[in-house]
């Protein structure tokens, strides 16, 4: 899928706060609909490139991540909804999601914006989350002894924000996790990851 389907769905808050809702949104006052999530925007931090990699495929790369994150999410989605009791109904399969999107791609011309209330058209849902996921692979060596070690760190920023329409988010969430380099960047971000349903307004 291109990109430019899932660019102009992130908004960027600054609130110190992990996460913020819309004032008495409850996904629970809407059970017959249902929202679905994006693929996310990864972004791979480094200083240069892998040896042999070329900045396209660097991009691909990141592409195919954000697609397996999207997965991860999903089924993380499901897991707390059932252990809450939230059917799971109300949440489109990862997989219609992207063969809805992949059909509709190729209609929308290159760097052409797509809106929030167009792609909820195409996908039959009332909301969509996206995000973007920043993966630094090594954080700089100042990071480790800020922390007393002497190890380089792996870093991972993520946002996320639920929109009905362009001018309304819902439900927006941030969050950041750190691990040493013994440690893979995919697994440190599925630790993060596994904490956003918790904190989804049910």
């Amino acid at each position: 899928m291109r990109t430019t389907i899932l660019l102009c769905l992130f908004i960027t808050f600054s609130s110190c706060a992990n996460w913020i809702k819309s004032p008495g949104f409850s996904w629970s006052n809407r059970p017959s609909e249902k929202f679905a999530i994006l693929p996310f925007r990864v972004d791979r931090l480094k200083r240069e490139l892998e040896p042999g990699m070329t900045v396209p495929e660097l991009k691909e790369d990141e592409r195919r991540e954000g697609l397996r994150l999207q997965r991860d999410l999903f089924r993380y989605f499901l897991r707390e909804m059932r252990e809450r009791g939230v059917s799971i109904d109300v949440i489109q399969d990862f997989n219609e999601t992207n063969d809805l999107l992949r059909a509709k791609e190729l209609t929308v011309k290159e760097g052409e914006e797509v809106t929030v209330e167009e792609l909820t058209e195409w996908l039959g849902v009332r909301a969509v989350i996206s995000g973007e996921i920043k993966q630094m692979a090594d954080a700089e060596y100042s990071a480790g002894l800020l922390n007393g070690s002497l190890q380089t760190e792996r870093r991972i920023e993520a946002y996320f924000v639920l929109q009905e329409n362009d001018k309304r988010a819902l439900w927006r969430y941030r969050d950041k996790q750190v691990g040493n380099k013994d440690v893979s960047v995919y697994d440190i971000t599925k630790n993060l990851l596994r904490r956003v349903p918790k904190k989804f307004p049910f």
